[in-house]
């Protein structure tokens, strides 16, 4: 899902993962309205539908425990005792490449992309099916982006998940998007297969925002 600030893709993703209530409408996931399900498929809901927050820093309890901040859905929803999580929260943490003693320390002794990582551990530690990503990257150094992008597309074919990644950034999108959804003033004006938008884009806003990429031009050499 792309577009530019303000456009409600983030709007977007609340109402995806039932943190907003709509005005009107229906959110529709695995062929169900998500908003009018009752007490017992909510809570089926919780399990299969997590979100990767934008700031990996203000995302996470700095009063808890990394190994507490994964294991605390798993414990929300009764999934087995905290010596049964212990072994679910060191292999989580091993998937998302952090060392084993992470779990005892807390979140201000880990860099961005550190953070980012307990935060997809934490969106895993229920089994979720769908992971909504809202600007998973944009607050990490770009040095670091890549390392994370190669993470959720490995994990993406590991556990065989689906991503919704809310994102400005074209060219990530143009790397990891099956079909990309452009936005404007809270509506989508296009929705296409990556390939073919980036290719044959049909709406003028689509046009504008893919001429907005920059170019690389390398200069010619200076003659000595």
């Amino acid at each position: 899902m792309v577009g530019e600030s303000g456009s409600g893709k983030t709007t977007l993703a609340m109402l995806l993962t039932r943190l907003l209530d709509p005005d009107g409408g229906t959110v529709g996931v695995e062929g169900e309205d998500v908003f009018s399900l009752d007490r017992r498929g909510l809570l089926a809901f919780r399990w299969s539908v997590q979100m990767i927050f934008q700031d990996p820093f203000g995302s996470l309890d700095p009063r808890m425990r990394v190994g507490q901040i994964v294991a605390e859905g798993m414990r929300v929803d009764w999934l087995g005792t905290r010596r049964q999580q212990a072994p679910s929260v060191e292999s989580l943490l091993e998937q998302v490449g952090l060392s084993e003693d992470a779990a005892a320390k807390f979140p201000h002794e880990f860099y961005g992309g550190q953070r980012q990582r307990i935060g997809i551990a934490r969106a895993l530690a229920v089994e979720a099916r769908l992971i909504v990503a809202d600007e998973p990257v944009s607050a990490l150094d770009v040095s670091v982006q890549g390392k994370v992008l190669n993470l959720l597309m490995r994990l993406k074919s590991t556990r065989r998940l689906t991503y919704v990644i809310i994102a400005h950034d074209l060219r990530m999108v143009g790397q990891t998007a099956d079909t990309v959804a452009v936005m404007y003033l809270g509506s989508i004006l296009e929705l296409a297969p990556a390939r073919l938008l980036f290719s044959d884009p049909l709406h003028p806003y689509t046009r504008l925002l893919l001429a907005s990429l920059p170019a690389i031009q390398l200069r010619p050499p200076v003659p000595q």
